[in-house]
């Protein structure tokens, strides 16, 4: 098991953040921007909404398992500071953690 898969256990649990992150976006758009996604936590409640978000991470195992957990998901290996992905996005979020 490497970091990302650990970090994923140490998170996949949290959910106190997640009704305030549907809530938002169902008030906002489906157009939905997620930096630093990490290995998917709010992705996966996002999808489970019926979102179709997008999101971004400068790491390359987090996003593995990310698409381990969700293969239809977009993901980007990007840095949250100066990324493109030319389009526009209704909410962008950076929950827990993304500063980590």
């Amino acid at each position: 098991m490497d970091v990302a898969e650990l970090d994923d256990l140490r998170t996949c649990d949290r959910t106190e953040d997640l009704p305030l992150i549907i809530g938002l976006a169902r008030r906002t758009g489906p157009n939905i921007l997620e930096l630093g996604c990490g290995t998917g936590r709010v992705l996966r409640a996002l999808v489970a909404a019926g979102f179709h978000p997008v999101g971004i991470d400068a790491s390359a195992d987090a996003l593995r398992v990310a698409r381990n957990n969700n293969p239809e998901l977009r993901l980007e290996c990007q840095r949250m500071e100066k990324f493109a992905l030319n389009r526009r996005f209704d909410l962008i979020l950076i929950p827990f953690g993304g500063f980590d």
